[in-house]
This record gives C-alpha cells, structure tokens and sequence, in this order.
C-alpha cells in the first residue's frame, strides 16, 4: 500500500462528512425563495465558516465562495499523490477550464462583453485566460486551443471554418479531454483504473451517444459526428453507433444499455440540460457504488473529488436558479443527487 495514498484517503474519509446530504440540498437549499433563504440553510452546513466572511449576499458573491471552497478542498485531497495519480486530477480539473473558455468564445462570436478575468479562472486553471480574453476575434482564440494544456487536435479547427458552430469547436476540446484521461488511466494499477473507468466510461459513453444522435437533430453530416466520437468503449462501442446510423433513432436506441436509455431520450427532445443532469446522476450512483469497496484507494480519493464537484455543480445551480426566478421544481429537477 503506497503510504502516500493512505493519507491521502484518509482525508478523503474526512471531507466526505463535510458534504451536504442529498436530501437536504433537494429538500432545504433547493426549496430556497431567496438568495437570503438560501444562505441561511448554508449556514447549517460546513459552509458557515466561509459565509461568516460574506458582505453582501449576491450571486457573484457565492459563486466566488462556492469556487473557493471547491478549489481548497480539492488542493486538499490531492495534496502528497503520487506523480501519476496527481497528474489524472490536474487533467481532470481542465474540464473547469474548458467550460470557461467555451464561455468566452461564445461571448465574442455573439459580441456580448466579457467579464473580469476571476469570473472565469479557477485557482487550479492551467490556461492563460487573459491571452483568451485579449483576443481579437473568435478563429484567432480557437487557434490559442490548439496549444498545451488543452490540445486541441488540429482538423478541429478546419471543422470550424466549415461549419462555424461552437458545436464543433467544445466536441474537439472534450474530444482532446476524454483521449487525455484515457491515457492517463492506462498508468494506474488494474483494479485502480477499473473504477476510476467505471466513473467515468459512462460519461464518455454518454458524450459519444450524444454526438452520434447530433446528425438526426441538427442536420449535420455523419462523417462530422464519426470525427468527433471518441475511441473508447465502455458499454456502448463508438464505432457501431456510426456503423448502424440511420436518420432516426430506433437502431441506434437498441444499441444502448437501459440505464443510457433515458439520457438518450433527453438528447432526441433537444433537453440538453436535463440530459446533463440525468448523466451527472447516473455517474453519482456509480461513485456510491465504488467508493465502499475500495476505501483506501486513489479510486476513492477521485470518487470524493467529483462528488466535491456535484456538490458546487448543485449549489452554482440553486443560486442561479433563485437569481432567474425559477421554480423550486424546476430548480430541483437540475440537482445531481442519489434522492429523487
């Protein structure tokens, strides 16, 4: 047993008593009227501390707690890793990035201004936001993607002067992302890499249904969608998604396992947000499942890091939710969470 590990999931043990119950985020926080409303049930959290140092309750305000918290408790459990095991979570953490600069870029292709810098950097960001923000038009940022850390492969930017959608440009960035952690899995011990695969095969399954599905909903072409897929199969093996195309979805639909099959259906109504939170779920039993059997294990060290990451996800979700005057129904129904 590497004794580095040992530590490290032991303060993996600890910060898992720090998460907010599911129950309690669906039933108290999401319920919330008001961001005051909210706040208050925060303060029975381990949030209270943080929120001690709270001047006005706004919308930037918790977001930039909600981050700080995040970002400290994940500085956290993967302080002492191992080389290889530390380097898995800092290309994992690009994902935060990628969803920042696939803001950024949307704002300059729809000419809408961009925020301050800190709006869209985390304390962990391994990208150079002010080199983003500084650009002069959307291709010469696309360009600045092609670079480390994000690598972007190159025929992603031809696929972009053909079709000129954000589409392509964020597929080639997860695309990257995904080959990335791939990679990377294949260094860890067997039985490590297994449910490590086993949290995140879903979610790369789930990506590659929702490319193949692009085609019959936007009128793409298929030969863009094979380009996008990721070389990699969970349950659902990427190429027979292509290889049994049709322009509709029942072939493609008996290729998918029951627990997708919802998700898919999401993806066919154009409910890409409820698509989201339905996969996010679905990945969140998995980690429950995980996490007991390998107590003492970078598996279980990563399984807390995400379910860090479900945790600010939900909390993001119910503020902005309050902020547009949504619905408790409708907020709850966005909620990554074991109880529904």
């Amino acid at each position: 047993m590497d004794i580095d590990i040992a530590y490290a999931a032991t303060r993996a043990h600890a910060y898992r008593t720090y998460l907010i119950p599911s129950r309690y985020i669906k039933r108290e926080l999401g319920g919330s009227k008001s961001l005051d409303e909210f706040v208050s049930y925060l303060h029975m959290t381990h949030y209270r501390d943080k929120l001690s140092g709270l001047g006005e309750v706004s919308l930037e305000e918790l977001i930039k707690l909600f981050r700080t918290v995040f970002s400290e408790r994940v500085a956290t459990l993967s302080k002492g890793l191992p080389e290889k095991y530390h380097d898995f979570v800092r290309n994992y953490l690009l994902i935060f990035d990628i969803e920042s600069v696939m803001e950024i870029l949307s704002e300059k292709i729809s000419g809408k201004p961009h925020r301050e810098l800190e709006y869209y950097r985390y304390p962990f960001s391994a990208v150079d936001f002010s080199g983003f923000l500084a650009a002069p038009n959307p291709e010469s940022l696309i360009m600045m993607l092609l670079k480390e850390p994000l690598a972007m492969e190159e025929d992603t930017v031809d696929l972009w002067r053909r079709y000129k959608t954000l589409y392509v440009v964020e597929m080639g960035l997860l695309r990257a992302y995904y080959v990335r952690l791939i990679q990377l899995s294949e260094e860890l011990p067997g039985e490590e890499k297994e449910a490590i695969m086993d949290i995140l095969g879903p979610e790369i399954d789930i990506m590659n249904i929702s490319i193949a599905i692009g085609p019959m909903l936007y009128g793409y072409s298929p030969s863009l969608a094979a380009r996008m897929l990721i070389p990699y199969k969970y349950k659902v093996p990427a190429s027979a998604l292509m290889e049994t195309y049709r322009p509709e979805a029942r072939a493609m639909m008996a290729l998918i396992p029951e627990e997708y099959r919802p998700v898919a259906r999401s993806f066919l109504m154009r409910e890409d947000v409820t698509a989201r939170t339905l996969t996010r779920r679905l990945i969140l039993r998995h980690i429950l499942t995980i996490l007991p059997k390998l107590p003492i294990s970078f598996a279980y060290i990563f399984g807390i890091i995400k379910l860090c990451e479900f945790e600010y996800r939900n909390l993001i979700a119910i503020a902005k939710g309050i902020s547009l005057g949504l619905s408790s129904e409708r907020i709850r129904s966005l909620l990554i969470v074991d109880e529904i």
